[in-house]
């Protein structure tokens, strides 16, 4: 037996003597696989990065406008804006309220009437009360959390909202309406377009709005003409 172990153990070393171990060391390897890092610079500070989707943005006309009731705030008509909340003080807007886009109250957000910013230039509030009839609005544009490189103001981080007279018409005519509701609520509107005239073909139109009602609370009534 113990021959016959030593005859085994030597034909294995000879063995092992004439087929090399093959191996390979991982150092030996190449990389041949290329990494590339890229960054965009942020000069902002992270606050408001740049986006480069679409901006959402929506438009009434009109011919919307027209079938509101007449004397309520343009503001209050935006109501159905995707995004916009605007909330009065009072039934009719004569006291003002308060405008939200995607959360931004009224001094984060760019009030413009055809091109000029309204925001007040202290704290850039919005004064919804003290804006031209509704009768006389072409079309109301709001930008819900971006704005535009024409919006002069420096409050427009939570939006913009853009309102664009309505052009005079072609032809002459008389627009007139009046309304009345509750709190003594009494309103009486007038347009009068002069259709085109003179060798350029001049348009232009002239109107007178009154109102008057009890205030919603407290002693006293309120009156814009």
């Amino acid at each position: 037996m113990t021959r016959l172990t030593a005859l085994l153990m030597t034909g294995a070393s000879l063995m092992l003597m004439t087929h090399p171990v093959l191996a390979q060391s991982t150092a030996t390897q190449a990389v041949e696989d290329t990494v590339t890092v890229s960054a965009n610079a942020n000069a902002s500070g992270g606050i408001m990065a740049p986006v480069t989707v679409p901006k959402q943005r929506s438009i009434i006309t009109q011919e919307f406008i027209d079938r509101q009731p007449a004397g309520q705030s343009v503001f209050e008509m935006l109501n159905k804006v995707p995004g916009f909340n605007f909330t009065n003080n009072d039934p009719y807007g004569n006291a003002g309220g308060n405008i939200r886009i995607h959360g931004y109250d009224g001094n984060h957000i760019s009030f413009t009437w055809d091109g000029m910013p309204l925001n007040d230039t202290g704290n850039y509030a919005v004064y919804t009360n003290q804006v031209a009839d509704s009768e006389i609005i072409g079309r109301a544009t709001i930008n819900q959390g971006t704005t535009d490189v024409d919006s002069p103001t420096a409050a427009a981080t939570g939006g913009v909202v853009a309102i664009t007279t309505a052009k005079p018409k072609d032809d002459w005519g008389i627009l007139a309406d009046a309304s009345g509701g509750s709190y003594n609520y009494k309103r009486g509107f007038i347009r009068l377009d002069t259709g085109a005239f003179g060798p350029w073909n001049t348009v232009a139109f002239a109107t007178f709005s009154y109102t008057d009602y009890d205030k919603f609370k407290g002693p006293g009534h309120l009156q814009k003409k």
